[in-house]
């Protein structure tokens, strides 16, 4: 008995994915009638990396990965053969990820000992992406930065005086130290002491 080559396709659950967001692949790999159902291994490739290696379970083989970084991916799946079946591959299927997008907040209250403002920024990523923001929040005062604060855990703290901060709009304005996530500002706040 000779070999058939079957047919081998991929699919994705998302169309535009952001960083952090769960994405489904699916492999199929179908034979022409009266050649049986394909069995053995497929490997899913980015470019040419292997990102998994899947075993065909009644010629379906699923994956699913939140690791996509941002930027474009040009993915395929290789069936590598088994009984009768020759090794054929998926046309490429390209996906690019974009930054997922963060809201940042601020929280403004009094120093105990009423002489300042303590300014409280937090940074949450918005679904579907995930992750833990990371970067940095500049604190702005009538539309000029005073002072740039990491985010460590999502969260950045700074203490200013009430005469820096009397009659003035405040905002906090987060940027990403890579390009996971969007840049995002607060509301304005308007601080009288």
């Amino acid at each position: 008995m000779g070999q058939t080559t079957p047919t081998t396709r991929l699919s994705a659950s998302v169309q535009n994915p952001v960083y952090g967001q769960a994405i489904t692949f699916y492999v199929t790999v179908s034979a022409q009638p009266g050649w049986g159902t394909p069995e053995g291994t497929v490997m899913l490739k980015d470019g040419s990396r292997n990102i998994a290696q899947l075993t065909l379970v009644g010629a379906t083989a699923v994956f699913t990965t939140s690791s996509l970084s941002v930027g474009s991916h040009s993915l395929s799946a290789y069936y590598l053969g088994g009984k009768a079946m020759a090794p054929s591959h998926s046309s490429t299927m390209n996906r690019k990820v974009k930054g997922a997008a963060a809201t940042a907040t601020m929280i403004i209250q009094p120093t105990s000992d009423g002489t300042g403002r303590i300014l409280d920024a937090y940074v949450t990523v918005v679904s579907p992406g995930t992750g833990s923001a990371t970067g940095t929040i500049t604190f702005q005062a009538g539309g000029r930065s005073f002072k740039t604060v990491p985010v460590v855990n999502g969260h950045a703290q700074f203490v200013v005086s009430n005469a820096f901060v009397n009659r003035k709009w405040l905002t906090a304005r987060f940027t990403s130290n890579t390009k996971a996530f969007l840049t995002s500002t607060s509301d304005r706040q308007f601080v009288t002491t």
